[in-house]
């Protein structure tokens, strides 16, 4: 009995309905909350810190990952249950014997024509046969048969969604075990392609670890811009090196990702300018580290961040000006604003101007910005299955062309006698354009008038 139930349950209208509002959420959530496969490091970071509570609501209920949330893979496990049971009763339904006299009102036409010869069954079996049927068996008389034509076509639905469920499966394994990371490469720098040092990584419910065999490095970033601050033109030129000494040159843009060894890199929408400083500390210490900011989309708004100064008890708040003249985005006259302050006392240290090259004091320290350059986001992902959603495709596409196409019909005929007359009557059935099949043996009955 309980399990009845759940058979029922599994494909009531009630479950399609909870199954489509779950994944209408999922979309609407998608895009309305920033995902972490979009957004870049800095912007989370400047989100906890100015709301902290919505930050953790957001990321305990995994909306920030909608599609690698475990929730959302629940769903699509049980799409796929619903759909390979409804699969399930299709093939054992068509591999059945179909009877159209006990086919339901709604899927049946009545037809009956009166003959006033005497009329046949030989009569009746050669003029469908002419038409293109066959004949299955007689039914409960030998004067009683039953017709089909298209007899593949009752399959093209089970084909059909064959394909909508292995088109699921394959996205239940991209979600499940798909590998996202995604890496601001330095110009100049390598990334060594180990799990730990990608600064954000999007990984399936099922996925552990994602290690690249090869390293990238960014040999230069190219960005273009159209005379309404819009970007023309990003592109990065990184050199791929793998394990067995192989290098290549590559070049990749928003348009045109690259594939390597099953992994897939994009170029994203995410880049700016490096700021390098250097604090010498009283005892001799030199500390260097590099701050990466996104790129603003005016030419004469600021680079910004805040970041605290690692092994030093300073943080660092910046607005950086490619161009003091706020003229363009390249490096031209470079300047930053600086705000230094103390992490546990919050006391201001320096608030003022401070030019490439020049260094200020900061109490016992010596700071210096020693240089500029640029970085790229490289987002690099291995989503398996994808194979197989290609197969469910083609599936989908045989199965509509099979249903429209070729759809199955089926006739049972029985004949009569009635005060002298022979009364030929007709229960059709299709599952596609039944008035026009309806019609067509309507035609057919007709000729033995």
């Amino acid at each position: 009995m309980f399990l009845r139930k759940i058979k029922r349950l599994l494909v009531s209208p009630g479950t399609t309905i909870l199954l489509i509002l779950i994944f209408l959420s999922a979309c609407i959530i998608g895009i309305t909350v920033p995902q972490i496969s979009e957004k870049s490091p800095s912007y989370f970071d400047t989100w906890k810190e100015n709301n902290l509570y919505t930050y953790r609501f957001v990321t305990r209920l995994q909306l920030h990952r909608v599609y690698t949330s475990t929730w959302f893979l629940g769903a699509i496990g049980l799409t796929l249950v619903s759909l390979g049971y409804s699969l399930y009763r299709q093939t054992k339904k068509n591999l059945g014997q179909r009877n159209a006299s006990t086919n339901t009102e709604e899927n049946r036409g009545n037809l009956s024509v009166v003959c006033k010869k005497i009329t046949y069954p030989d009569d009746i079996r050669q003029l469908f046969r002419k038409k293109g049927y066959r004949i299955t068996s007689t039914e409960t008389g030998r004067d009683n048969f039953i017709f089909f034509k298209n007899s593949l076509g009752k399959w093209g639905s089970t084909v059909l969604h064959t394909g909508i469920f292995l088109v699921i499966l394959s996205a239940f394994f991209a979600f499940a075990f798909q590998k996202r990371g995604f890496v601001q490469i330095i110009q100049g720098d390598t990334f060594s392609g180990n799990h730990s040092d990608f600064v954000v990584k999007d990984l399936g419910v099922f996925a552990q670890d994602f290690s690249l065999d090869f390293t990238t490095r960014l040999s230069l970033l190219n960005h273009k811009y159209y005379e309404s601050d819009k970007i023309k033109n990003l592109e990065s030129i990184i050199l791929l090196d793998d394990k067995k000494g192989n290098s290549r040159r590559e070049v990749i843009s928003p348009s045109e990702p690259l594939d390597i060894n099953g992994v897939r890199i994009y170029q994203s929408y995410n880049y700016g300018y490096t700021l390098s400083f250097m604090v010498k500390k009283a005892d001799g210490q030199e500390v260097i580290t590099h701050f990466n900011l996104d790129m603003t989309k005016q030419k004469d708004a600021p680079l910004t961040g805040k970041s605290d100064f690692p092994t030093t008890p300073y943080i660092f708040e910046m607005k950086f000006f490619p161009d003091l003249n706020g003229a363009s985005f390249f490096i031209t006259k470079p300047i930053v604003y600086l705000t230094i302050s103390e992490i546990i006392t919050k006391d201001t240290l320096f608030n003022g101007l401070l030019l490439p090259k020049h260094s200020i004091k900061i109490k016992d320290d010596i700071l210096s910005f020693i240089g500029i350059t640029e970085w790229s986001g490289l987002i690099f992902t291995q989503n398996p299955g994808m194979t197989l959603s290609y197969f469910g495709f083609a599936l989908i596409i045989i199965g509509a062309i099979v249903m429209f196409g070729f759809p199955y019909k089926e006739v049972s005929t029985s004949i009569q006698k009635s005060n002298g007359d022979t009364i030929i009557s007709a229960y059709v059935h299709t599952m596609r354009y039944p008035a026009t099949f309806k019609e067509d043996v309507r035609d057919i009955l007709e000729q033995l008038v």
